[in-house]
């Protein structure tokens, strides 16, 4: 069972960040300080007829850009992963095994997170518990909307069951996370097709074309040159045409 969820940052209270408990335990004094006067007084002015206005305070919040943003998000988004860990270690909730010494039961990328675990109705207690204490504890707002409950070999009834306990909808397979398609067949050429189309769109972004040849040249000198990029081998590329059975040496 996967249940794919995305978190939407939405504001982040300024008691928390003085609270030693999961994503700040690690952090000094010194630092939460920094975080604090960065969340808790800024200033913003809005545009009225295209003039601003002056500026006022604003006791909770970044501004749009700000790149102590991310950081604090993903900060925050830790405790997603201590609660989570936890409550595996305590038995409440089952991942997928993947060998005798191997369990996966969270993935988590940014803002995107999935869950991966056993289809029983003690998962789905133990994953609301969590996603609710996460709420309470961060001040994030889990997007429930964009939430999909997805089953592997799972009974209809019981998925159907399962995502309006959640309140989240069902999603099938295959789907995208993180710009790869799970759950399609990785041998058909079609399954990559938009995977390459992406990779071309980007490529054709890099204006600067010193950019692509700087990195042809790196993989160049390690492919031919090792780790340590010996400069005394000459790059050669060996092809062999196996249907002429014609063999040619071009030079790199």
């Amino acid at each position: 069972m996967f249940l794919l969820y995305s978190l939407k940052y939405k504001s982040i209270l300024q008691d928390q960040l003085e609270l030693p408990r999961l994503y700040v335990a690690k952090i000094g004094d010194k630092w939460r300080a920094w975080m604090k006067t960065c969340v808790c007084t800024g200033k913003l002015s809005v545009l009225v007829n295209g003039s601003p206005t002056e500026e006022v305070n604003i006791n909770r919040g970044l501004k749009q850009g700000d790149p102590l943003a991310p950081f604090l998000f993903l900060l925050v988004a830790e405790g997603l992963s201590a609660l989570s860990h936890r409550v595996v270690s305590l038995d409440f909730f089952k991942g997928f095994q993947v060998s005798s010494e191997v369990s996966v039961f969270l993935l988590q990328y940014a803002d995107d997170t999935l869950f991966i675990g056993e289809a029983c109705v003690e998962n789905l207690w133990s994953m609301k518990a969590i996603l609710r204490w996460f709420e309470l504890a961060s001040g994030l707002k889990i997007n429930f909307s964009k939430s999909r409950l997805i089953g592997v070999n799972v009974d209809n009834n019981f998925l159907q069951g399962s995502a309006f306990f959640l309140h989240c909808k069902i999603g099938v397979l295959p789907f995208i996370y993180l710009g790869l398609p799970v759950g399609a067949n990785s041998r058909l050429a079609s399954t990559w097709d938009p995977v390459i189309k992406t990779i071309e769109k980007r490529l054709l972004s890099w204006k600067h074309r010193y950019v692509r040849n700087d990195i042809v040249q790196l993989q160049r000198k390690f492919l031919w040159g090792g780790a340590s990029g010996d400069k005394g081998k000459i790059p050669y590329l060996v092809a062999e045409e196996i249907s002429y059975g014609e063999r040619s040496t071009v030079r790199g």
